[in-house]
């Protein structure tokens, strides 16, 4: 190589990382002038250690002549017998050397290599110890070495101990919850569990925790860390104490929701914005005209909108209402994700069942008479024997209530399901059964009930044509009126020559792909809408409601549940309804109510007003699945007609 500094480095991490033909041009120039008897520097090495990581992941470039291949091939081969014996030099000697004339992006590369050829096994342990102390962000690196954290395991725990980011290292590799691939870290065996309490412990004593990780300790559930209640109750009071400095600082922005039921308005409904408060006004005019209680039942979908027109829970968080940066907040492992616009549907639903609880008390009705009410429409509708769900008494407390109708509510729901397993409902057989229900086990009565997507292509569609993160909706004269390509495309009359140089490689791979083409006035349309459709519902809310469809939209599903691009359910509730049935009624994630648990266990707040309010979330729980209870029954009676 002669002088090795001006080898072009071909910085190589892992073979996900390939993708660069400009790369391999860069190690095309760099074989074809190597003198390997020359090469003396450790940073070469590694150049040459990452050119062959390129030909064992099978790339070349298309130009290469088969002979060209083979002869690269081959010198990579003798390449790789000098990195060994390079490797095989290094001692306690020359270790620190070594690694001190490392240039910072073959770090990786060099832990990598070290370990695959075993040269730890040749170092002692106070020269690992000597290059954490000098370069302590090497742990980093060194954690995703099982080998490595194994052989030092006694250094590495001394250094753990007092590391300042231990804590957060800890945290990310068993609470947080990661968007995308990160490296799994390895911690020393005698790294225990005492020492991990100290360690977190100490970072929530420190001068500057981080709030997310603060979080992630009041919610941890992680065996490795087996943090204690004390641990969890002092990070509560932290979390609060940095929350509220936030606040004070103004680092933070306000919303504010209210609803009110207003006697001078005709319109059923109506919604203003003001300073980032939303305002709901709904007509009491119009719910005194609601008569019958399975009609006033019927605000909390028409009026309320609870379910949408294909009946799925419009509360549920959805990715696709979350921004950029809420996804890449820290969040636990075993947290239910909150974005913000999840908060304000939460905020807003329970606003609308306290006004509502309060505007039926004035008329000498309730909430319950309404369910009761409800339940006896479904089964004189749908010819079901019966079906039943006993309320406590009025007189009872809001803790009283709780703790008798969260089990009456599962005995409902094991009512139903015992229905779609046996055809009908045998009461003192249900009583019988001592089963622990799990919604997702529920059944639907209908198959292909529900739609999940089930291949990447999917969710490369979606990418291109619902993203906001893709520019190529950009365009003169629309600019920011639109926050996609489809939409784009749907609403406008586009042209090929409307797009920039940079986005007509995308618009192009779009119409190579068979999902647009152009028509004879040189405009770009979809070429199958409703593939288009699919993508577009399964992008907006991750599931589709099958029988909601019309039928081209089913055929085109049924193509792609034969290509196994999608998957069907059939199941009373989507994962997402589950999942948010769950945040509020079970233990199944860190940060949910746990209705039922904590009121059968006595640890419910002590605080009457936050019982009443509990118990109102419970009623909403009730009213959500008797909607998907009735919509899987009309589901059943439509296509059986």
């Amino acid at each position: 190589m002669g002088d090795s500094r001006e080898i072009r480095r071909v910085v190589f991490f892992s073979k996900h990382d390939i993708s660069s033909g400009y790369n391999l041009q860069n190690a095309e120039q760099v074989l074809s002038s190597t003198d390997l008897s020359n090469v003396s520097d450790i940073n070469d090495f590694l150049e040459l250690y990452n050119i062959k990581l390129y030909f064992d992941n099978g790339m070349f470039l298309p130009d290469w002549s088969d002979k060209t291949r083979s002869d690269f091939q081959l010198t990579s081969r003798e390449a790789w017998k000098k990195v060994v014996q390079e490797f095989n030099s290094i001692d306690d000697q020359n270790i620190l050397s070594k690694f001190a004339a490392l240039e910072h992006s073959y770090q990786k590369s060099f832990w990598e290599v070290f370990v695959n050829l075993t040269t730890y096994k040749k170092i002692s342990k106070p020269y690992l110890a000597q290059i954490l102390d000098q370069n302590p962000y090497q742990i980093r690196i060194i954690l995703t070495h099982q080998k490595l954290v194994s052989n030092f395991a006694n250094e590495i725990r001394i250094f753990l101990k007092s590391f300042p980011e231990t804590a957060e290292l800890l945290l990310s590799n068993y609470e947080q919850a990661h968007s995308s691939d990160v490296p799994t870290y390895y911690f020393p065996n005698n790294l225990s569990i005492q020492d991990k309490h100290d360690i977190i412990s100490n970072y929530m004593d420190g001068d500057n925790p981080n709030l997310n990780f603060i979080r992630l300790i009041e919610n941890s559930t992680s065996q490795e860390l087996k943090l204690t209640s004390k641990i969890k109750f002092n990070s509560k009071k932290i979390a609060d104490e940095l929350n509220d400095k936030i606040l004070k600082e103004g680092h933070s922005s306000k919303f504010g929701i209210q609803v009110a039921m207003t006697e001078d308005q005709i319109e059923p409904i109506t919604r203003s914005s003001e300073d980032n408060i939303i305002t709901i006004n709904y007509s009491l005019e119009f719910l005194d005209s609601l008569k019958e209680n399975t009609d006033l039942f019927r605000v909390f979908d028409n009026l309320f909108f609870y379910t949408n027109d294909h009946g799925l829970f419009t509360l549920v968080n959805k990715p696709s209402e979350m921004d950029v940066m809420e996804k890449l907040f820290v969040k636990s492992k075993n947290e239910y994700i909150i974005g913000m616009v999840f908060q304000r549907k939460h905020y807003l639903s329970h606003l609308q069942i306290v006004s509502f609880h309060h505007y039926l008390i004035r008329r000498n009705n309730s909430l319950e008479n309404l369910v009761s009410s409800f339940i006896e429409d479904i089964v004189g509708h749908f010819g079901i024997d019966t079906l039943h769900l006993n309320f406590p008494s009025p007189n009872s407390s809001y803790v009283e209530k709780i703790r008798s109708l969260a089990p009456e509510f599962e005995f409902l729901l094991k009512q139903f399901q015992f229905y779609v397993q046996e055809g009908e409902i045998d009461i003192e057989l249900l009583k019988y059964s001592s089963s622990a229900l799990r919604l997702s086990e529920i059944p639907s009565m209908n198959e292909k009930k529900y739609i999940y997507a089930n291949d990447d292509q999917i969710n490369n569609l979606q990418y291109h044509f619902f993203s906001d993160q893709n520019t190529t909706y950009y365009i003169e004269p629309f600019k920011d009126k639109y926050k996609n390509l489809f939409d784009l495309l749907n609403k406008e009359n586009i042209k090929l020559e409307m797009f920039k140089d940079y986005q007509r490689g995308t618009i192009d791979y779009l119409i190579n792909e068979g999902y647009l083409f152009i028509d004879v006035n040189r405009r770009i349309k979809f070429k199958n809408e409703p593939l288009m459709i699919v993508a577009k519902e399964l992008y907006e809310n991750e599931v589709m409601s099958y029988w909601h469809y019309q039928q081209a939209i089913r055929d085109q599903v049924d193509l792609m549940l034969n290509s196994e691009l999608l998957i069907a359910k059939s199941t009373l509730f989507t994962d997402q309804e589950r999942d948010y049935l769950n945040f509020h009624l079970n233990k199944k994630f860190s940060n949910g109510l746990d209705l039922r648990n904590k009121y059968a266990h006595g640890t419910n707040p002590s605080s009457v007003k936050e019982n009443e309010q509990e118990y109102l979330i419970l009623l909403k729980m009730i009213v959500l699945s008797l909607l998907k209870i009735e919509d899987d029954f009309a589901i059943h009676k439509t296509i059986k007609n």
